[in-house]
């Protein structure tokens, strides 16, 4: 009775979804199907509130199957940390390129950037944290320079610009070159 009732507390944050890629249909049907012909693989990973931060497809097929999930409770300092893992938990699953991974990465971006702005105004000492776009290129596997350009595209693309990235037929140096007009002849 008491475990039934800890299953029901179990439940997703809406917020949280938007953070981070769904599976597509076919995806999530064969991890369905894993999940019914092998049981539930990998646990799903919540708060202590019984939020969902890793695992929020596995937690909607077994709810669908009817099955028990599975589940382990992780704690966090802070919203921050706690956002920060269910975007770092989910990047490293998936198979993303760089500009996908720096679209799941752009909240953690802008947390970071609200971060430095409190850390300036404390007068903390900021290097100790590094630079916010230090920070999201480590989070995305590129370096600062590369971080800079994807920013500016996220910020200044046009939708056209960004499918390609999105689907990898344009790089990220042709695409931020063709927005700033560096070179005219980037179709």
């Amino acid at each position: 009775m008491l475990e039934q009732a800890r299953q029901r507390q179990i439940h997703i944050n809406e917020d949280y979804l938007d953070l981070i890629p769904r599976l597509s249909k076919e995806e999530r049907q064969t991890l369905k199907q894993s999940i019914k012909e092998d049981g539930q693989l990998v646990p799903i990973i919540i708060n202590s509130n019984g939020v969902v931060l890793d695992g929020h497809t596995r937690f909607e097929i077994c709810q669908e199957l009817q099955l028990k999930p599975d589940y382990t409770t992780k704690n966090f300092l802070d919203e921050y940390a706690e956002k920060k893992f269910v975007i770092i938990s989910n990047l490293n699953r998936r198979h993303l390129n760089t500009y996908q991974k720096a679209e799941l990465c752009y909240g953690l971006f802008e947390l970071e950037t609200e971060r430095a702005k409190l850390r300036v105004r404390n007068h903390n000492d900021v290097k100790s944290e590094g630079r916010v776009y230090d920070i999201f290129g480590r989070n995305i596997g590129v370096g600062h320079t590369l971080a800079h350009m994807i920013i500016y595209l996220m910020r200044n693309g046009d939708q056209y610009t960004q499918s390609q990235l999105q689907n990898g037929t344009i790089s990220i140096r042709k695409a931020y070159d063709k927005i700033k007009g560096i070179n005219k002849n980037i179709p």
